[in-house]
C-alpha cells in the first residue's frame, strides 16, 4: 500500500511513514525523511529548548535510562569496549595526547615543575605534620606556615650541601 507525502509530494510505501494510531489511516501524512528534517529544523531554530527538554527527560527517567544502559552494556560488553577503543584511537584520545603535549611543551613543563618545587602547598605541609603525629585539630594555619619554612630550609640545605 502506498501514500503521498504532504511535504515532498512523493508517493511512497506506507512503511516509510510515521505510524500514528490516532489517525484514521494509521500514519502521519509526512514521510519519515520529511518528519526527521522538520524535527532537525526545529532543534536548529531553538537549540536551548531541545537541550532543556533532554535534561528534564533524563531527570524524570534517570533510573530507567541508567538501568537500560547497564543492561545494554552487560549484553554487549565486547561491542562497547571495541567502540571505546576505536574512538580513542580515531580521536587521538588519552596516552597519545599526553605524549604529544609533553613533546610540544617541554619548556613549559620544566618551568611549571621548577615553580611547583619552590612552592609548598598547604596539603603537602599538612601531610608532613600528620606524619609527625599532629591531629587535625592541632594543625593551624600558623603551624602550616612554620612547617612550610622548615621544608624550605631543608631543601636549601640539600641544594647547598652544608
Amino acid at each position: 500500500m502506498e501514500h503521498t507525502c504532504k511535504k515532498c509530494t512523493e508517493t511512497k510505501d506506507i512503511n516509510l511513514f510515521v505510524k500514528d494510531k490516532r489517525k484514521s489511516i494509521g500514519i502521519i501524512l509526512t514521510c519519515k525523511k520529511c518528519a526527521k528534517k522538520m524535527v532537525l529544523k526545529l532543534k536548529e531554530l531553538n537549540p536551548s529548548k531541545s537541550v532543556l527538554y533532554n535534561i528534564e527527560y533524563y531527570k524524570k527517567n534517570k533510573a530507567r535510562i541508567d538501568s537500560n544502559n547497564k543492561q545494554y552494556y552487560l549484553k554487549n560488553k565486547e561491542i562497547v569496549t571495541k567502540y571505546k577503543k576505536d574512538y580513542s584511537l580515531k580521536n587521538n584520545y588519552g596516552i597519545n595526547n599526553s605524549k604529544k603535549y609533553r613533546n610540544n611543551n617541554q619548556i613549559k613543563i620544566k618551568v611549571y615543575k621548577h615553580n611547583m618545587s619552590k612552592t609548598i602547598s598547604d596539603v603537602y605541609a599538612r601531610g608532613a605534620l600528620r606524619q609527625k603525629k599532629f591531629t587535625k585539630e592541632q594543625i593551624t594555619p600558623e603551624l602550616i606556615e612554620v612547617q612550610r619554612i622548615i621544608i624550605k630550609t631543608k631543601r636549601l640545605c640539600k641544594t647547598s650541601k652544608i
